[in-house]
């Protein structure tokens, strides 16, 4: 899934060191792919997202691929904003493998911040049948459905994320909200006061 950009400074300082020696043996035998391809990870996992997308493609040039390469692809071209680019590679990735949860789920939240909300809800839907305990994809299929004014199927999805995570209190606040524009303005109550007592650091 997307990476925070928030990484432990020590750990950051650990990474360089372990690139630094990766590519010292790169010295030695530049073809070896194994070696490149850590030195990809290396970068992915410090969050130098765009030298790991150089790394990657440059590996996929020399005929090294797989669906965790574009996976990866997918998640970094995410992390810089770049969605066709994550797009293309996710949808790769998936080519290869059907069953990777992160890659639907971003591919889905693409096509959510596209406004393109049937077809992040149809991709949603395969979160869940990889999941089904996965509260996120309930959450923002809900969320499109109240984009699309279907209040009663986005009250179905967001008791489905909140069965799966009572804390969500984004699901809670959304399922006021149907309530609310479903004119049932006494079940509306009793959502919001069950969700601030479950989480009652959200009085405020």
């Amino acid at each position: 899934m997307w990476k925070s950009p928030f990484i432990n400074v020590r750990k950051l300082e650990f990474i360089e060191l372990q690139i630094e020696y990766h590519r010292n043996r790169l010295v030695k035998n530049p073809n070896n792919l194994r070696k490149r391809l850590r030195i990809a990870d290396l970068y992915f996992d410090g969050n130098d997202f765009k030298d790991a997308i150089n790394v990657y493609k440059d590996l996929i040039k020399n005929n090294c691929y797989n669906y965790y390469i574009f996976n990866n692809l997918g998640v970094a071209y995410f992390n810089i904003g770049d969605y066709l680019s994550s797009l293309l590679h996710l949808e790769q990735s998936l080519k290869l493998n059907s069953m990777i949860y992160d890659a639907w789920f971003l591919t889905d939240l693409i096509y959510y911040r596209q406004r393109k909300y049937l077809t992040a809800v149809s991709q949603f839907e395969k979160c869940i049948e990889i999941d089904l305990l996965e509260a996120s994809s309930f959450h923002y299929i809900g969320e499109c459905y109240m984009e699309l004014k279907d209040y009663k199927t986005a009250l179905e999805y967001f008791e489905g994320s909140l069965s799966n995570d009572i804390k969500n209190m984004n699901s809670w606040l959304n399922l006021g909200q149907c309530f609310l524009a479903l004119k049932i303005y006494r079940d509306a109550r009793k959502v919001f006061l069950e969700g601030l007592r479950i989480n009652p650091k959200q009085e405020n």
